[in-house]
């Protein structure tokens, strides 16, 4: 194996384990600390209290959204140091989130004031998936402009 590739494995496990630290950690909140902390993101967006407790509902699935939108980018950064197609890195990647999506709602079934909802995994796993295809993007972008690239210095050497 490359060391290169070894490397680069390694490290996105590392960010991976973090990202899941840190979702356990949100998670593991109990209801008054995780409310307390939307809320206060809220209020950045208007002072009336209504129109807070309704961004808030906003606020709270944007954060699901947002956190397994990074997890999906590190899922398929780390199936891109392996020989699997575009196709199946995505599907693997949606699997791994949904997994940890799921697991995740049944955490928060045992912690004081939180609950497990189903609907959360829906988001969660909308964002793996679209962190997943981000990602997928921006490495076949990559790809294509190195082609190009390499296309240029060609025609340079043969004239």
């Amino acid at each position: 194996m490359n060391k290169k590739i070894l490397i680069i494995r390694i490290v996105v496990i590392i960010l991976i384990i973090m990202w899941m630290y840190s979702v356990f950690s949100f998670s593991n909140q109990d209801g008054y600390s995780s409310t307390s902390l939307s809320m206060r993101i809220s209020s950045l967006f208007s002072k009336d209290p209504e129109k807070i407790f309704y961004i808030d509902q906003y606020i709270r699935k944007l954060a699901h959204f947002s956190e397994y939108g990074l997890g999906g980018v590190l899922f398929l950064s780390l199936l891109k140091t392996f020989n699997i197609i575009d196709e199946k890195r995505l599907i693997i990647s949606t699997i791994l989130g949904l997994l940890y999506a799921s697991t995740d709602e049944i955490h928060q079934l045992f912690i004081n004031g939180r609950s497990g909802q189903f609907t959360d995994v829906i988001i969660d796993t909308m964002g793996v998936i679209t962190g997943s295809i981000f990602m997928c993007l921006v490495i076949n972008s990559i790809k294509i402009i190195r082609r190009k690239g390499t296309e240029k210095n060609q025609e340079v050497c043969k004239n």
